[in-house]
């Protein structure tokens, strides 16, 4: 029995119901009863990615049909408020198909296409930003231990440094600046910082142990090959 005895659609009358308006809609709508529930139950287009959820609303012979938009994770929510019609279950099932292609179908379409488009902003963002991380993480200590979650653009690090303080580093959510906090390091590794930041190049220090007198050799060398000889006496 699809109402009940104070009118209002039962479980059984919602799975009627969604049963003749896939048929209505005809191919590829199928009822999809995956996620069904006493009240809820849903309208499915595979070719097209399509879903539709077709729920029992307060009020005699009452119900909705919302499109729904999908997530990164795989599920769908009915998050477009746009994209939602009251309808009365008591009528045909042509005629409420004619009206949800009326005013469901559009709406949803532009739903879909903005939810995708996010979709696909925010890949390239979670790309970009594990990239950045990657970058950060193959130059940290071996005793670093680093905390990444794309999903939710976070990544940072801490170890101890040479006098016993914990150092950090913290990848913003953008992935494009980084928070350093450098507790105790060596004057020479600060002061080479410090240029970095300034725009500087740091000089490069000089081996231990090496000798110039190579070079001085080499000097006189060239020198002595370029010299003329000194003219003779007549």
């Amino acid at each position: 029995m699809r109402f009940s005895d104070d009118g209002r659609l039962t479980a059984e009358g919602l799975v009627a119901l969604a049963d003749e308006l896939a048929e209505a809609l005809g191919p590829p709508w199928v009822h999809d009863r995956t996620n069904q529930m006493y009240y809820r139950t849903e309208l499915v287009s595979p070719e097209d990615d399509w879903r539709i959820s077709i729920e029992v609303a307060p009020g005699r012979h009452k119900a909705t049909a919302t499109g729904l938009t999908p997530t990164l994770d795989g599920r769908w929510w009915k998050d477009s408020e746009q994209a939602t019609i009251g309808f009365t279950a008591s009528r045909d099932p042509e005629a409420i198909v004619a009206d949800m292609r009326r005013r469901l179908f559009p709406a949803y379409a532009r739903a879909l296409d903005i939810e995708r488009a996010s979709i696909a902003a925010e890949l390239i963002r979670r790309n970009y930003f594990a990239k950045q991380a990657g970058h950060l993480q193959a130059r940290l200590p071996a005793d670093a231990r680093p905390d990444l979650s794309v999903r939710d653009h976070r990544f940072d690090a801490h170890w101890k440094g040479r006098g016993g303080s914990y150092n950090r580093v913290d990848l913003d959510h953008l992935g494009n600046t980084v928070r350093l906090d450098l507790r105790e390091v060596p004057v020479s590794i600060a002061c080479a910082v410090i240029d970095l930041l300034g725009g500087r190049t740091p000089p490069q220090p000089m081996a231990h142990n090496r000798s110039s007198a190579p070079r001085r050799h080499a000097r006189r060398r060239a020198t002595s090959r370029h010299r003329r000889p000194k003219a003779e006496r007549p």
